[in-house]
């Protein structure tokens, strides 16, 4: 729609990509999967005042590897099945980052959190947790809905209810940006309509105005 825009994502946990702008790294635009980095930057004076908008929102998923003759064996249809004997590791977000965040209170609302804790293996992102899966690392994790959908090398075990965990995507201007104009024309598309379908086929879902 404005092919005189160019855009270079930098991809990262949300805590680490904020904490790179609070160090003066150059950026127009941040999202985030979580609001409180958001919230950084404004204290900080890195954030254009009212820019802050709510992009779409996304759920967590347990999953476990593709492919191999063992997965069926221990599918797992309950969050409990996670103490099994079958399952040696989980890898989880660190709680530093939004999904390590979301993991931990979905973990502990749900009871297992403490008894889990041998089990973790503790990494740094989402897509880690995928990669963690599919090296064999480990025998299940807790990831992103929308990175377990992109996944052909990982199964979803099951999704979890977005009513126990929820994670609203954040989006806002950087002030001091190289590129305000431009800037501001992108959050603008990714807050549209033609946005949100795009993000519904990703395994996000759109937040309704």
């Amino acid at each position: 729609q404005e092919p005189t825009v160019r855009v270079r994502a930098v991809y990262g946990a949300s805590n680490e990509l904020a904490d790179h702008l609070l160090s003066g790294a150059p950026g127009d635009l941040l999202v985030s999967a979580e609001a409180a980095e958001l919230d950084r930057l404004e204290a900080a004076g890195r954030l254009v005042s009212r820019s802050r908008r709510v992009v779409a929102s996304n759920s967590l998923a347990v999953i476990g590897p593709r492919g191999d003759k063992t997965t069926h064996k221990t599918a797992l249809k309950r969050l409990e099945d996670l103490l099994g004997k079958k399952v040696q590791r989980v890898a989880l977000a660190e709680p530093a980052c939004p999904l390590g965040g979301y993991s931990q209170s979905y973990l502990k609302a749900a009871g297992v959190y403490d008894k889990l804790l041998a089990k973790v293996l503790e990494v740094d992102n989402s897509r880690a947790v995928l990669s963690a899966v599919v090296s064999g690392a480990a025998d299940a994790g807790v990831a992103f809905a929308s990175d377990a959908q992109r996944s052909d090398r990982c199964r979803t075990y099951f999704l979890v209810p977005h009513s126990q965990s929820a994670a609203l995507y954040v989006a806002g201007l950087i002030e001091g940006g190289q590129q305000p104009k431009a800037a501001r024309a992108l959050l603008e598309f990714i807050t549209s309509a033609a946005a949100a379908k795009c993000f519904r086929r990703h395994g996000f879902l759109p937040v309704k105005s």
